[in-house]
């Protein structure tokens, strides 16, 4: 019975149940600690939207003027146009008019133009509305009544004359003529056009 009793007394009962809790401690918390370490910086995010435009800022102030260029290397040019309406051949010496007569005159003076430029005459042209028959004329621009360089001639049977390479200086203020002598009278051309060109000085 004695030996029954001690090998009860060996074996462990089932667990009791949980009893309640205990009250909280009266202590105060505890001090803070201390702040941790800085974490690693985070990946970047994606790009925002691109941002409305604007507006347009006020004009800036002019600039100062830039400085002047270098002179030009040209040169301008001066035309002298004189003719007649009607024929242009006469034996003698005759001159085209300024004002586009009938005929040509027989006054230098009253067919002479005013140059309003100093400069150099260079090319003379004359053309005839028919051909001559039996005349030759020849043309010589004048300045101030005297002969120049500037010359051309027109056979029989011929219309035009282009005359370059000659250099007339003329000055503003002199005075310009166109001269024609035929060698002999021919009624067949008319109506001459004459053109003198020069550059300005």
């Amino acid at each position: 019975m004695s030996e029954f009793v001690f090998l009860k007394g060996l074996i462990e009962g089932p667990q009791g149940t949980q009893g309640p809790q205990g009250a909280q401690g009266s202590g105060g918390s505890g001090p803070q600690g201390a702040q941790g370490a800085q974490g690693p910086q985070g990946a970047a995010g994606p790009q925002g939207a691109q941002g409305a435009q604007g507006t347009q800022g006020a004009q800036g102030a002019q600039g100062a003027q830039g400085a002047q260029g270098t002179a030009g290397t040209g040169s301008a040019t001066m035309v002298f146009m004189l003719g007649c309406t009607g024929t242009g051949n006469t034996t003698g010496t005759r001159y085209p008019t300024w004002d586009w007569q009938t005929t040509p005159g027989s006054t230098e003076n009253l067919c002479q133009m005013i140059c309003p430029y100093t400069g150099t005459l260079t090319d003379l042209w004359i053309r005839l509305a028919s051909s001559q028959a039996t005349a030759n004329t020849t043309w010589t621009v004048r300045v101030n009544g005297a002969d120049t360089a500037l010359t051309g001639t027109i056979n029989a049977s011929g219309t035009s004359v282009h005359t370059s390479g000659a250099s007339v200086a003329v000055s503003a203020g002199d005075l310009i003529s166109v001269k024609m002598v035929s060698s002999a009278a021919d009624a067949t051309s008319s109506a001459p056009r004459v053109t003198i060109v020069g550059t300005i000085s």
